[in-house]
């Protein structure tokens, strides 16, 4: 016997729906309702009794309880919360299936489940644990999180690489969002279901923002969804570190990426997620203090063209290691594992008490933008490299500049000359 839903009053008649998916109308059995609506917006159709009219179309409201169980209004009336699971797929929103005391899917007139259609653009903000669909009317439907099995554990969020494309052996990113729905059973006892809201795809920057595009597999094919996240990226060592905004100590998950610098030019490769989306970026550094006798700190920032809009502003803590062999300067970031490429070039300066300094320029299509590192004291008479160049080593995670050096005598004595090596291009190692 299936249990009614809501009842309302539509053009003088009373409107039944049923968890079945059935509908009477003035208690006249009229056929299945329905949710799924080709404009995306979040209605409900029910059949009348003069099956020469069309559907009637009405408005629906929906809501989660803290249970995460879904509870709609039509026409001023609202139903209880009702039992049911959630899963995104095949649109931009939610889909919720009606569960039966026992956890299985309720069995529909028309032979499959029954479930309902929550249309809205989806934001997830990890800080806070929610994922809100936010409809055409203004109205927010939010789903609330736990805390995820793995990863940090504060957050509902968790980022890992998904499985690679066979075709094209791109390895995409996902994201699942960890929530459930807390039902009762016919003994009134808890059980929960899982939320099924994985979201499979590539990491994009727009308008100033962090956002998801994912595919989403549904009845009708793929479809490709938009998703927003609200929070800040940071550059850390490990990655580019996912924090809640105005709070960058609080991190939420970690994000894979990669900076390759482009030098002279001022551009800057900013690669992001395990399925490498690509963007191009510019360098600010506000300070470059020393972290100890053989490294240095980089404070700054990049600022990212995404996909649109605005860019985006990363802030950046980079804790860099250097040392100076044979005539090769090499640097690279403390705790990376190729996540930084920092091709730099710059000016050689060496005094006549043999002591060797290194300007590096950023961001040399200005010429204006540059720090220096002081790399102590050689020995005359020192073998140093002769080779120009500057290129990537086969890690990918350190640089080794080359220098050349233009020897005189003074009073017998071979000394270094004082002036600078002019700024050399960056180029790959062969």
């Amino acid at each position: 016997m299936p249990n009614k839903i809501l009842t309302f009053n539509d053009q003088g008649s009373d409107v039944v729906f049923f968890d079945d998916g059935s509908t009477t109308v003035a208690g006249v059995q009229t056929g299945a309702w329905k949710t799924q609506n080709p404009d995306s917006k979040n209605s409900l159709s029910y059949p009348l009794a003069d099956k020469s009219k069309p559907l009637r179309n009405v408005p629906v409201a929906y809501r989660l309880s803290d249970r995460n169980q879904l509870g709609l209004s039509v026409g001023g009336v609202s139903s209880s919360s009702l039992n049911g699971r959630i899963l995104l797929e095949g649109h931009s929103g939610i889909l919720y299936w009606l569960v039966d005391d026992d956890g299985a899917d309720v069995a529909g007139v028309d032979g499959a489940g029954v479930c309902f259609f929550v249309y809205g653009h989806v934001t997830i903000d990890p800080a806070k644990n929610q994922l809100t669909i936010a409809d055409s009317a203004g109205a927010d439907v939010i789903v609330s999180g736990k805390p995820a099995p793995a990863g940090n554990s504060q957050c509902a969020v968790s980022v890992s690489p998904g499985d690679a494309d066979p075709a094209t052996a791109i390895v995409p990113d996902l994201i699942s969002f960890n929530a459930a729905t807390l039902n009762k059973d016919s003994a009134r006892k808890d059980f929960s279901l899982t939320a099924e809201l994985d979201l499979s795809g590539s990491w994009d920057l727009r308008d100033g923002k962090t956002v998801f595009t994912a595919k989403l597999d549904g009845g009708a094919g793929p479809t490709t969804i938009t998703v927003g996240l609200v929070g800040q990226l940071k550059g850390v060592a490990v990655g580019f570190q996912f924090t809640e905004t105005g709070n960058s100590a609080n991190v939420l998950f970690t994000i894979h990426g990669r900076i390759k610098g482009e030098n002279p030019s001022g551009g800057w490769d900013f690669t992001l997620g395990y399925a490498g989306s690509h963007f191009s970026a510019k360098l600010a550094v506000k300070s470059a203090p020393p972290s100890g006798s053989n490294g240095f700190t980089i404070n700054g920032s990049l600022e990212v063209a995404g996909g649109g809009g605005a860019p985006i502003t990363i802030d950046l803590a980079l804790d860099v290691g250097y040392v100076f062999n044979g005539g090769a300067l090499q640097l690279k970031v403390v705790g990376s594992a190729g996540v930084y490429s920092l091709e730099v070039s710059g000016q050689l300066k060496l005094s006549h008490d043999w002591a060797a300094e290194f300007a590096i320029a950023y961001n040399s299509a200005t010429g204006l933008d540059s720090f220096s590192l002081h790399l102590g004291n050689a020995t005359p008479g020192t073998s140093l490299n002769k080779a120009l160049g500057v290129f990537v080593s086969g890690t990918g995670s350190s640089i080794s500049v080359g220098l050349t050096l233009n020897l005189t005598f003074v009073g017998g004595v071979i000394v270094p000359d004082t002036t600078p090596v002019s700024a050399i291009p960056a180029k790959e190692k062969p």
